[in-house]
């Protein structure tokens, strides 16, 4: 085996010349690679109104705070498709319910309105507009991107 020096790089460039022609199309894919990596990386969208701080904090709806925040989240709704799953969990906590369906589809659920999960105590207070067991149903594609939300009663 012969020791790697300068003159031994220059030699094999000087024989292999055609493959060193295509490392700008290296570096190039390279690049783009890179940039789509960190354009994946994203920030949660803005919903006008809504306090993300107060809705994780109403874990499952018991405190009913999350039921003030419904005609923001019907208003804007229509942002979320195309969000990655890690933003949606970003902009509303851990989901008080996930659903794995065929397709790696997954369902999380967020409760709206204090159910039967909270008690007597969780619901002492609860004076809401909306039917008890309402939640907001994020659908994940097998890409973790999210392709629908909907606001719906719960049949759990």
């Amino acid at each position: 085996m012969t020791p790697i020096n300068k003159s031994n790089i220059r030699a094999f460039v000087k024989q292999a010349g055609r493959p060193f022609i295509c490392m700008p199309l290296f570096r190039g894919i390279l690049a783009c690679c890179l940039a789509y990596l960190l354009s994946a990386c994203g920030t949660p969208p803005a919903i006008n109104g809504f306090n993300a701080e107060q809705w994780k904090n109403d874990r499952q709806g018991c405190k009913n705070n999350r039921t003030a925040m419904i005609d923001i989240l019907n208003a804007e709704k229509h942002t979320l498709p195309g969000t990655a799953e890690s933003d949606v969990i970003a902009l509303f906590g851990k989901p008080d319910r996930h659903e794995l369906r065929s397709r790696n589809q997954r369902f999380y659920e967020y409760c709206i309105s204090p159910g039967p999960e909270c008690g007597k105590a969780g619901n002492a207070g609860a004076s809401s507009a909306y039917e008890p067991g309402m939640v907001l149903r994020v659908r994940f594609s097998a890409t973790n991107h999210v392709t629908e939300v909907t606001i719906e009663k719960s049949d759990k």
